[in-house]
């Protein structure tokens, strides 16, 4: 008996596809090189499509192409990219999303001090916002959702925002708010505390510093992208 003879232009040996070794030379090629490279190689790619279509396709097919790219760079890429700068803010707002509060108390507060803030350095322009504003001590529990499951459970107090409730919408254009302030904060272990953990999974009752303009009478909370929580600024 014979032996079957192997096709011609085959040797014996292991059976290693030439195609994954070709795509694996141009992986590792692409990967070498720049990204200004790159940009050439993909408008080499895009000049050339244009050539093809331009010589195959016809002139209203052309011109329906032409102004879909026009309205997708008017609209879509700028909406996309909104979408994309978004998305951190959403994910870190979960885990305040649908949250309640409760008040247990708001006090007339003095004007606050520069050495007494844990939030944030302050300067002449904060003095002079400062400054139109009344302020109030804050006593207040939040509380997450109890049936949360996925993404971001741990919230930070010093993220807090308060807004006028008159301002609509949970956009990032909407946290842009010269009205309120919150100057300071304190988290409650037994007695009112400097916080020391920074992040909380789960409900916790903090003591705010908070100023508001005379025009302002409700205010509510934003934790990024999520609102919740109104409060009366009525003493």
């Amino acid at each position: 008996m014979t032996s079957p003879r192997l096709p011609e232009g085959r040797s014996p040996g292991p059976d290693t596809p030439r195609r994954g070794m070709k795509r694996q030379r141009l992986r590792s090629a692409l990967l070498k090189m720049s990204p200004g490279q790159l940009i050439l190689i993909t408008l080499f790619v895009i000049t050339a499509l244009v050539v093809i279509a331009i010589r195959y396709l016809p002139w209203w097919l052309l011109l329906a192409i032409v102004l879909g790219i026009g309205l997708l760079l008017r609209y879509g890429i700028p909406l996309l990219l909104k979408q994309l700068l978004t998305l951190p803010f959403r994910a870190k707002g979960q885990a305040l999303a649908g949250a309640t509060i409760q008040v247990h108390s708001l006090k007339p507060a003095p004007f606050p001090s520069a050495k007494d803030s844990e939030q944030h350095y302050w300067d002449a322009e904060d003095l002079a916002r400062y400054q139109e504003m009344d302020w109030y001590f804050l006593d207040v529990s939040i509380a997450p959702p109890l049936n949360r499951s996925e993404g971001f459970r741990l919230w930070e107090p010093g993220e807090l925002l308060l807004i006028p409730a008159s301002v609509r919408g949970n956009s990032l254009e909407s946290l842009d708010c010269d009205e309120v302030a919150i100057h300071d904060y304190r988290v409650f272990d037994g007695a009112f505390k400097e916080d020391m953990q920074g992040k909380y999974d789960g409900a916790k009752r903090l003591l705010l510093h908070l100023g508001a303009k005379p025009e302002v009478k409700q205010v509510v909370f934003r934790y990024y992208l999520e609102r919740f929580g109104e409060v009366d600024l009525k003493v």
